[in-house]
């Protein structure tokens, strides 16, 4: 799903809203969307979860997982490598 809009229209607490269905999910990821330069960043994104540093793609391939990306830049391509990486 993708949530867009003009800024100040609430897209951001919309998505923290849906993050408290949390229970849904095995993990709930939220990047800063200008971190990313592009979406294929996304395979090699690392995050730091209990000490360990865990990529991003196989996290959300091996368990039911909510990603939001807060604020990505228009100039990036959504569809560009998220749903194509997805089995």
């Amino acid at each position: 799903m993708s949530i867009s809009g003009i800024g100040g229209s609430g897209k951001s607490d919309t998505a923290a809203a849906f993050t408290n269905h949390a229970d849904a999910y095995r993990t709930v990821i939220w990047i800063h969307g200008h971190d990313l330069k592009d979406m294929t960043e996304l395979s090699s994104m690392l995050l730091k979860r209990a000490g360990a540093e865990i990529n991003v793609a196989g996290l959300l391939k091996d368990y039911r997982g909510l990603l939001v990306i807060d604020d990505l830049p228009p100039t990036i391509a959504l569809g560009q490598a998220t749903l194509a990486s997805r089995p």
